[in-house]
């Protein structure tokens, strides 16, 4: 388990997993972030290092305190003669949330902190 520093985000899986299958299909693999404060609200947001190949649902969010979130992480159908790499990264970005903001969109666009950041590491392996 990866827990941000000073933030109480938990990413599970926490640094690395594989994702599976045939080129041609879509593959999806199931995260769980948890927020581990007993009184303060997170913000996370997603953001793959590979945008057209890895992407998320949600892509961002606020976790109440120990609330659960699961994301489903989805590997597009790719060319594999265009596709130059079997490893990806995904960054979990979170940020406590103070006031009584409840959009996570208004919060990351107004936002001027520097956000935790947990780096996982997607393995691409083709059946």
């Amino acid at each position: 388990m990866s827990a941000s520093k000073g933030c109480g985000l938990e990413v599970m899986p926490a640094e690395s997993f594989n994702m599976q299958g045939k080129a041609s299909e879509t593959v999806e693999v199931q995260m769980t972030l948890r927020n581990t404060n007993d009184s303060t609200r997170l913000a996370f947001k997603m953001k793959p290092g590979s945008p057209n190949l890895i992407r998320t649902q949600p892509v961002i969010g606020i976790l109440e305190p120990l609330q659960s979130a699961t994301v489903t992480i989805r590997r597009m159908p790719y060319d594999p003669e265009q596709y130059c790499g079997n490893v990806t990264k995904l960054l979990v970005m979170s940020l406590p949330v103070e006031g009584n903001i409840t959009e996570a969109k208004v919060f990351w666009a107004t936002t001027e902190k520097e956000a935790m950041k947990d780096r996982i590491t997607i393995k691409i392996v083709q059946t």
